[in-house]
Protein backbone atom coordinates (compact mmCIF):
# COMPACT_ATOMS: atom_id res chain seq x y z
CA UNK A 1 0.00 0.00 0.00
CA UNK A 2 1.12 3.61 -0.39
CA UNK A 3 1.87 3.97 3.32
CA UNK A 4 4.09 0.87 3.27
CA UNK A 5 1.56 -1.36 5.01
CA UNK A 6 1.60 -4.97 3.80
CA UNK A 7 -1.67 -6.86 3.49
CA UNK A 8 -1.55 -10.65 3.24
CA UNK A 9 -4.14 -12.17 0.92
CA UNK A 10 -5.13 -15.69 -0.03
CA UNK A 11 -6.69 -14.57 -3.30
CA UNK A 12 -6.96 -11.38 -5.39
CA UNK A 13 -9.57 -10.61 -8.07
CA UNK A 14 -9.00 -8.11 -10.84
CA UNK A 15 -11.03 -6.96 -13.83
CA UNK A 16 -9.09 -5.07 -16.48
CA UNK A 17 -12.00 -4.33 -18.82
CA UNK A 18 -12.18 -4.50 -22.58
CA UNK A 19 -12.14 -2.04 -25.42
CA UNK A 20 -13.70 -3.52 -28.58
CA UNK A 21 -12.24 -2.41 -31.94
CA UNK A 22 -15.18 -0.85 -33.78
CA UNK A 23 -13.53 1.50 -36.28
CA UNK A 24 -14.73 -0.53 -39.28
CA UNK A 25 -18.25 -0.75 -37.78
CA UNK A 26 -18.39 3.03 -37.41
CA UNK A 27 -17.17 3.52 -40.99
CA UNK A 28 -19.89 1.10 -42.18
CA UNK A 29 -22.51 3.10 -40.27
CA UNK A 30 -23.54 0.18 -38.05
CA UNK A 31 -25.74 0.84 -35.02
CA UNK A 32 -23.75 0.76 -31.77
CA UNK A 33 -24.96 0.09 -28.25
CA UNK A 34 -23.90 2.93 -25.95
CA UNK A 35 -21.46 4.09 -28.65
CA UNK A 36 -18.85 1.38 -28.12
CA UNK A 37 -20.10 -2.09 -29.14
CA UNK A 38 -21.91 -3.34 -32.29
CA UNK A 39 -25.62 -3.94 -31.70
CA UNK A 40 -26.73 -7.33 -33.06
CA UNK A 41 -29.75 -9.61 -33.00
CA UNK A 42 -29.73 -13.21 -31.73
CA UNK A 43 -27.97 -14.43 -34.89
CA UNK A 44 -25.33 -11.71 -35.09
CA UNK A 45 -27.11 -9.56 -37.68
CA UNK A 46 -26.25 -5.88 -37.44
CA UNK A 47 -28.23 -2.84 -38.58
CA UNK A 48 -26.89 -3.64 -42.07
CA UNK A 49 -28.53 -6.94 -43.14
CA UNK A 50 -25.40 -7.88 -45.11
CA UNK A 51 -23.05 -7.63 -42.12
CA UNK A 52 -22.85 -9.99 -39.12
CA UNK A 53 -20.75 -9.41 -36.00
CA UNK A 54 -19.74 -11.79 -33.21
CA UNK A 55 -17.31 -11.89 -30.31
CA UNK A 56 -15.88 -9.14 -28.14
CA UNK A 57 -17.12 -6.34 -30.40
CA UNK A 58 -20.80 -7.35 -30.50
CA UNK A 59 -23.85 -7.65 -28.24
CA UNK A 60 -26.02 -10.66 -27.43
CA UNK A 61 -29.72 -10.70 -26.59
CA UNK A 62 -30.29 -11.00 -22.84
CA UNK A 63 -32.46 -14.06 -22.17
CA UNK A 64 -34.02 -12.38 -19.13
CA UNK A 65 -34.83 -8.94 -20.56
CA UNK A 66 -34.82 -9.46 -24.34
CA UNK A 67 -32.50 -6.45 -24.67
CA UNK A 68 -29.02 -6.34 -26.23
CA UNK A 69 -26.18 -6.56 -23.70
CA UNK A 70 -22.40 -6.84 -23.85
CA UNK A 71 -20.79 -9.98 -22.40
CA UNK A 72 -17.24 -10.14 -23.78
CA UNK A 73 -16.49 -13.73 -22.73
CA UNK A 74 -15.43 -16.78 -24.70
CA UNK A 75 -18.53 -18.83 -23.92
CA UNK A 76 -20.74 -16.14 -25.41
CA UNK A 77 -18.44 -15.64 -28.41
CA UNK A 78 -18.55 -19.35 -29.26
CA UNK A 79 -22.36 -19.42 -29.19
CA UNK A 80 -22.49 -16.16 -31.17
CA UNK A 81 -20.26 -17.66 -33.89
CA UNK A 82 -22.44 -20.78 -34.11
CA UNK A 83 -25.59 -18.64 -34.39
CA UNK A 84 -24.03 -16.50 -37.14
CA UNK A 85 -23.00 -19.62 -39.07
CA UNK A 86 -26.59 -20.89 -38.80
CA UNK A 87 -27.88 -17.54 -40.08
CA UNK A 88 -25.50 -17.65 -43.05
CA UNK A 89 -26.77 -21.18 -43.80
CA UNK A 90 -30.37 -19.99 -43.85
CA UNK A 91 -31.48 -21.30 -40.44
CA UNK A 92 -33.80 -19.02 -38.46
CA UNK A 93 -33.29 -20.68 -35.05
CA UNK A 94 -30.49 -19.72 -32.67
CA UNK A 95 -29.04 -20.85 -29.37
CA UNK A 96 -29.63 -18.49 -26.46
CA UNK A 97 -26.54 -17.15 -24.75
CA UNK A 98 -26.76 -17.77 -20.97
CA UNK A 99 -27.03 -14.52 -19.02
CA UNK A 100 -23.78 -13.71 -17.30
CA UNK A 101 -22.38 -17.19 -17.32
CA UNK A 102 -18.89 -16.65 -16.09
CA UNK A 103 -16.52 -19.44 -15.19
CA UNK A 104 -13.42 -18.46 -13.29
CA UNK A 105 -10.61 -20.66 -11.98
CA UNK A 106 -8.31 -19.43 -9.21
CA UNK A 107 -5.77 -21.79 -7.68
CA UNK A 108 -7.92 -24.89 -8.13
CA UNK A 109 -11.14 -23.14 -7.07
CA UNK A 110 -13.93 -23.03 -9.68
CA UNK A 111 -16.49 -20.24 -9.41
CA UNK A 112 -19.50 -19.57 -11.64
CA UNK A 113 -21.85 -16.60 -11.70
CA UNK A 114 -25.19 -16.66 -13.52
CA UNK A 115 -27.99 -14.08 -13.57
CA UNK A 116 -28.52 -10.39 -12.98
CA UNK A 117 -26.82 -8.34 -10.31
CA UNK A 118 -29.22 -6.83 -7.76
CA UNK A 119 -28.83 -3.38 -9.36
CA UNK A 120 -29.52 -4.77 -12.85
CA UNK A 121 -32.58 -6.63 -11.54
CA UNK A 122 -33.94 -3.45 -9.92
CA UNK A 123 -33.33 -1.49 -13.12
CA UNK A 124 -35.37 -4.12 -15.00
CA UNK A 125 -38.28 -3.80 -12.54
CA UNK A 126 -37.71 -6.92 -10.42
CA UNK A 127 -38.29 -6.82 -6.64
CA UNK A 128 -34.95 -7.42 -4.94
CA UNK A 129 -34.06 -8.59 -1.44
CA UNK A 130 -30.42 -8.36 -0.38
CA UNK A 131 -28.61 -10.38 2.24
CA UNK A 132 -25.06 -9.98 3.36
CA UNK A 133 -22.78 -12.60 4.87
CA UNK A 134 -20.53 -11.57 7.74
CA UNK A 135 -16.83 -11.81 6.99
Amino acid sequence: MEDGQVVELDMTFMATGVSPEITLAKEAGLELLDGWVIKTDNQGRTSDPNILAVGNNATVIDVLTGKPIYMGIGTAASIMALNAAKALSGFKASYRVPRYQRDVFFGGIHMTSVGLTSVEAENEGFNVDRTFSPR
